[in-house]
């Protein structure tokens, strides 16, 4: 079975909802403010997605033994309804090295 991690940290921006977590576009754990988390999957990798409201990242494909970082825009937040319709996502995701 494959795993990694994955890290919350997105500062004040949606402090006061858990963000979910999706793999393969299912929901399988929600992250509080600057928690982290091992996930398992199946195969080599795996599509993960995370959002918060009616907001959603961008996907990305992680790999066994890989760390990800959860961040957020606070000038993208600030946009709200309108970055959604520009597809400006707030929560970023990125693999760190």
């Amino acid at each position: 079975m494959s795993k990694f991690t994955i890290t919350r940290s997105t500062g004040i921006v949606g402090v006061a909802q858990n963000v979910a977590v999706y793999l393969n576009g299912e929901l399988v754990d929600k992250l509080a403010k600057d928690e982290s988390k091992t996930l398992t999957f199946e195969g080599d990798s795996v599509e993960l997605q995370v959002g918060q409201s009616f907001m959603k990242s961008h996907k990305i494909q992680v790999k066994d033994g890989q760390k990800v970082l959860v961040t957020a825009s606070g000038m993208r937040a600030m946009l709200g309804i309108i970055g959604f319709i520009l597809g400006l996502p707030y929560l970023l995701l990125e693999i760190e090295a």
